[in-house]
């Protein structure tokens, strides 16, 4: 299955005859034995915010545009490096207001 970008709507869709849109909501970076740990972990931590956008936009969608922000988690991402497996969570956290 090939997947392609649709910016209309912040998915991704199946490239065939039908569309149905796609969320990806699991990530895994793996490195090899000279890959730096630190460099696997901000990887993993930026596909889990991109990750967590998508799923956010998804679930707003399908409540009829209204961003729900519940904590939960709805993204998981996992680094395997030095035969070590680290699996992480990515929370979507509404925005704070500024008080000026």
């Amino acid at each position: 299955m090939e997947l392609v970008q649709d910016n209309s709507t912040d998915g991704y869709e199946k490239k065939s005859g039908r569309s149905a849109p796609v969320v990806p909501n699991f990530f895994t970076e793996g490195k090899g034995p000279k890959g730096r740990t630190d460099v696997a972990k901000r990887q993993a931590c930026y596909d889990g915010a991109i990750g967590a956008r998508a799923m956010l936009h998804a679930r707003s969608y399908a409540n009829g545009g209204a961003m729900v922000y519940d904590g939960n988690a709805y993204t998981i991402t996992s680094t395997y490096h030095d035969g070590v497996l680290r699996m992480y969570t990515t929370h979507h956290t509404e925005q704070e207001r500024s008080q000026r």
